[in-house]
């Protein structure tokens, strides 16, 4: 929600209007010094302003943001949004990130920057850029009283104020990061900057208010946002760690246990949803010095050391990087309530895994080798029935069926209703050691009518595809080859007829199938580079039920070889019945298993 300011007087309408009672000692406080109080009583000519700038120019404290969180870049920069990113914005923060350098001559440059800033806040929308802005322009005050005139200093001032005590105008869960900004860290930074002054002072208790109820409110009990939010992840951890530097300065003035625990799970989650080598999930940006900044300050704050273990595991370089097992800290992590699931075999910069959100109705998925990024975005499907095509109903929702996380894979099943006949059951399975990645969707249909069943899996940018001239089988290449994949439910060779394609349309990957009733669509992915010069093969096999084959409608089996290495897939479309497959005695929905060298089968997962 965007909330627009508005008013009939001016910033420095107010400011002139409210001067007389300014440097009355009602409005002011310890550590206020009594002798500068009462300086403040001189009226003649500016003894007042100039005693306040000689306070502010002596006083030992409060630190400046620089001096508080010292790095290369302007800490301010860890809210910037890259689909939001606003080049005034940015030009604000360099104009004020070194005010506190006595040496700083850019006052005249930045005086002129304020007061045409002034001049546009009261028609401006109320937005994440406005909102760092303020906060840019609160960190500046203390410095600007010795480089602006009284009336554009008090107008900033008393600007910012009203900008903190609107900020209960936004809905936090809708535009989380302006309102925390405006009504979280806007005042405090103005209590911790002036606590001399009544004004500011009192926006304390707001600030540690809204601060402890946005932690608490927007995050899902584990420090996890909801997926709608995803890329706020490291913006508003910048914004609480910036928070949380400034309440390191006044203990008690921390915010509530609950909320300092979030904070705490936050610094995980961010990590979880972290790419192998830094970057975002989803991003589409690459790991910059700024947020390994951002990482830095958050650990020693509220990290402990098994988050930085997984830092070092994720950002730093194999042979200088630690290591982490998942029993000490899981690398996967799945939230129903905020509609998102990491799946990941181990935290390495070698990591394979694969981000999920299924919120909106939308299901996006990353997939990364490494550095690597695979696939990334939206992945929609279109369903015929009997002739009639039903795309995606964009106000349907995918629900989570199960989610199971064990030392061997990570797997999660939505399921979303075509229409009151048609469901889609959607499943995302890891092996982690043995690097696979299994991607499906069973089409469920309650009458045996012809149905036909299209999707798109999105191509990173970075992916070339490259398809076999005799099989099936395709290349994702960037530019050595990342995966192969297998489209299970065709023929291996493209001589042999089957009910579908894949192929390449668009940089999507797209697969088609049909049949009747009920089908399935499983595409393998081999996510080992070692085993990509190993000759692959699939085959479908005959399901038994009774000593008779079911039909393809049923209940469907597949068999996977690369090199030495096999595994089995099963899927039952119907109720759950005892059948039998390549020799396996099954009565569930799901079967994922590898043969040994020895012939027998290790299980890795069943469905019931």
């Amino acid at each position: 929600m965007s909330v627009v300011t508005s008013s009939s007087e001016t910033a420095s309408e107010k400011s002139i209007s409210s001067a007389s009672n300014r440097w009355d000692a009602a409005e002011w406080q310890r550590p206020l010094p009594k002798k500068v109080l009462r300086s403040f009583g001189d009226q003649s000519l500016n003894e007042p302003w100039n005693a306040w700038i000689q306070y502010l120019s002596q006083r030992k404290g409060p630190c400046s943001l620089a001096q508080l969180l010292p790095s290369r870049h302007s800490p301010l920069a860890w809210s910037t949004v890259a689909s939001l990113r606003n080049e005034e914005t940015e030009n604000i923060i360099a104009l004020t990130q070194h005010y506190h350098h006595k040496k700083n001559n850019r006052a005249g440059e930045i005086q002129d920057r304020l007061s045409a800033w002034l001049l546009e806040t009261d028609t401006v929308a109320v937005d994440s850029s406005h909102a760092l802005e303020c906060v840019a322009w609160a960190w500046a005050l203390p410095f600007l009283a010795n480089h602006c005139p009284e009336p554009l200093w008090w107008s900033l001032l008393d600007r910012l104020i009203q900008d903190a005590a609107d900020a209960c105008q936004i809905d936090v869960t809708k535009s989380p990061l302006s309102a925390i900004l405006l009504g979280g860290e806007l005042p405090l930074v103005l209590a911790y900057a002036f606590p001399e002054r009544k004004a500011t002072a009192e926006l304390l208790g707001l600030a540690i208010t809204n601060l402890s109820e946005s932690l608490t409110e927007l995050l899902d009990g584990e420090g996890m946002l909801p997926a709608t939010h995803l890329p706020l992840l490291r913006p508003l951890l910048g914004c609480w760690t910036r928070c949380r530097a400034i309440m390191e300065t006044r203990r008690k003035f921390l915010w509530s246990n609950d909320a300092e625990d979030q904070y705490r799970w936050l610094i995980t989650q961010t990590l979880r949803m972290s790419r192998p080598g830094g970057a975002m999930v989803f991003s589409g940006m690459t790991f910059s010095r700024s947020e390994r900044e951002l990482f830095r300050a958050a650990l020693q704050l509220g990290g402990n050391d098994i988050d930085a273990a997984a830092a070092d595991c994720l950002f730093t370089r194999p042979k200088e990087g630690g290591t982490l097992t998942n029993q000490e800290l899981s690398p996967t992590y799945h939230s129903e309530w905020s509609a998102l699931a990491i799946l990941r075999n181990k935290w390495s910069r070698k990591a394979r895994q694969l981000a999920i959100t299924y919120a909106d109705g939308q299901n996006s998925i990353e997939l990364c080798q490494g550095a690597s990024v695979i696939l990334s975005g939206n992945w929609p499907f279109e369903i015929t029935h009997n002739g009639q095509v039903r795309p995606q109903d964009a106000s349907a929702e995918w629900d989570e069926v199960a989610f199971e996380s064990d030392e061997d894979v990570d797997y999660l099943e939505l399921e979303m209703e075509v229409t009151p006949q048609i469901r889609i059951q959607r499943s995302f399975l890891l092996a982690r050691t043995d690097q696979i990645l299994m991607l499906t969707d069973a089409v469920l249909c309650d009458q045996p009518d012809p149905i036909k069943y299209r999707s798109h899996l999105p191509l990173a940018d970075e992916m070339t595809a490259h398809s076999e001239a005799d099989t099936r089988e395709m290349i994702l290449k960037s530019p050595q080859p990342c995966t192969r994949i297998l489209p299970l439910w065709l023929p291996e060779w493209r001589s042999a007829n089957g009910h579908g394609k894949m192929d390449i349309q668009k940089r999507h990957l797209v697969m088609e199938h049909s049949g009747k009733g009920r089908l399935f669509a499983p595409l393998f992915f081999d996510l080992s580079r070692k085993r990509h010069s190993r000759p692959i093969t699939w085959r479908q096999l005959a399901v038994g039920e009774m000593r008779k084959n079911v039909s393809k409608n049923q209940a469907v089996g597949f068999r996977v070889q690369v090199g030495q290495e096999q595994w089995l897939l099963y899927r039952s479309l119907t109720e759950v019945a005892n059948r039998t497959v390549l020799g396996q005695n099954l009565m569930c929905e799901l079967h994922v298993s590898r043969f040994q060298k020895t012939g027998e089968v290790e299980e890795l997962i069943e469905v019931q």
